[in-house]
C-alpha cells in the first residue's frame, strides 16, 4: 500500500496482515476484552432480570417519557409489605445508592418498601464486572465516591427489552 506524506512523497506502508478463521473457531464467535466470568455473570443477570420484571408486572407501572423527548423512561414498584430495597436491587440488577439518588431519600437496602419507588429504566440490568488492573479498581472506587455509580459495572439488558416486558 503507498501513502503520500504531507511534502507530495509516496511513502510504502507494510502490507496489512489478516486473521483467517481457524478450524477451531465457531463462526460468528466474538470476543470481547471481559473475562469469561464477568461475561457468564452479565448473561446471567441479564436472565434474572427478566425474569424478575415479568414476577414483578402487577407491582410495576411504566412510566414511558413523553413523546420519547421530555423526560426518561422509569418504572415505578409498589412494594407488597415484604420486600426491602435490597432484594429490590438484586432482583432487577440495579448498583448500591441509585435509588436513593432517584427517589430524592436515604434508603437502607434493609428498609421495606413502603407505597412506590421509581427507577429509571437506565439503572436496571447492571452487574459488577471484574477490574482488569489495581488502577481499574481505585478509579471505579473513586467514581462511585464522586456520583458515578455504574463505574465498573456493565449492562446487557436495553430499555426496549424492558419495556416489551412490561407491556
Amino acid at each position: 500500500m503507498t501513502e503520500i506524506n504531507s511534502i507530495g512523497a509516496a511513502n510504502s506502508l507494510p502490507k496489512t496482515t489478516t486473521v483467517s478463521n481457524s478450524a477451531e473457531s465457531q463462526p460468528g464467535n466474538i470476543s470481547f476484552p471481559q473475562s469469561d466470568d464477568d461475561y457468564t455473570r452479565g448473561q446471567a443477570v441479564t436472565e434474572d432480570v427478566k425474569q424478575n420484571l415479568k414476577s414483578l408486572k402487577n407491582n410495576i407501572k411504566l412510566d414511558e417519557a413523553l413523546f420519547g423527548l421530555f423526560g426518561t423512561d422509569n418504572i415505578r414498584v409498589t412494594g407488597d409489605g415484604k420486600m426491602t430495597y435490597g432484594q429490590l436491587r438484586d432482583k432487577l440488577g440495579i448498583p448500591p445508592r441509585i435509588l436513593g439518588q432517584v427517589n430524592n431519600k436515604e434508603l437502607k437496602d434493609s428498609d421495606i418498601i413502603k407505597g412506590e419507588v421509581r427507577v429509571n429504566l437506565e439503572d436496571i440490568g447492571w452487574y459488577e464486572t471484574t477490574p482488569q488492573f489495581d488502577f481499574e479498581a481505585q478509579d471505579n472506587q473513586y467514581q462511585r465516591a464522586n456520583g458515578n455509580y455504574t463505574a465498573g459495572y456493565d449492562r446487557q439488558i436495553s430499555n426496549e427489552d424492558i419495556k416489551n416486558i412490561l407491556k
